[in-house]
């Protein structure tokens, strides 16, 4: 009967470890569900962009030039849900960041100005340059997600005149399957589409008919 008895023990001890072992498999699972099912924790998506460099034949303008941007461009949220989680991406501040850099490599002084010309700033600006937030898109997939964003910038003399108004748009993807990881996938398409569109933006300024006009009065 020992023998029996102690096989039965053997058995019912094998058991035990294969169910304590498949538990601990699976709690990862169960604990990434719950985490993500959770409405009081929202993923916030900080965006980390890289400077765009100027076009290397472009001389700064010799002036300070302002740029405003309106209280909805700075708390522009882009806001979807994945696997039951609310995610958060700051795509106004971001814009701020990167845009203001790009006005700088421009011009030789810039200031952030708090509203829209005709206004008093120290040091006193040539132009404001307004950016908005016109359209921002995102799309996922099960592989990739993909993403568009189209600023509008419209020049503005000292006085408060509005010289030209001029959009433009950005692409960009993440990497393929970089969008298993939630949120991720999102935060790099939104990133690289910015920063094309910031590209477009820094290289173009100089074409563009309006700022060409306005160059020849700053310039002459």
């Amino acid at each position: 009967m020992r023998p029996t008895r102690a096989l039965f023990a053997s058995s019912r001890w094998s058991a035990t470890l294969a169910w304590l072992h498949a538990t601990a498999m699976a709690l990862p699972s169960v604990l990434l569900v719950l985490v993500a099912c959770s409405p009081a924790s929202p993923f916030h998506a900080s965006i980390a962009l890289k400077p765009v460099p100027p076009p290397p034949s472009v001389t700064k303008i010799p002036v300070t030039v302002g740029i405003y941007y309106a209280p909805a461009f700075r708390t522009y949220e882009h806001t979807w849900r994945q696997d039951g989680t609310t995610f958060h991406l700051n795509v106004g501040n971001a814009s701020m960041r990167l845009l203001t850099a790009c006005v700088a490599a421009l011009a030789e002084r810039t200031l952030v100005v708090a509203r829209r010309p005709p206004l008093r700033a120290v040091p006193p600006v040539a132009a404001v340059i307004e950016a908005e937030i016109t359209t921002f898109n995102l799309m996922y997939t099960a592989i990739r997600a993909q993403a568009s964003v189209t600023y509008r910038f419209t020049l503005y003399s000292s006085e408060g005149a509005a010289l030209g108004s001029w959009t433009v748009t950005g692409a960009g993807a993440s990497l393929p399957f970089a969008y298993i990881t939630p949120g991720y996938g999102p935060r790099d398409a939104a990133t690289n589409a910015m920063e094309d569109a910031a590209k477009t933006f820094s290289s173009g300024f100089h074409e563009v008919p309006e700022v060409q006009g306005w160059l020849q009065q700053v310039t002459s």
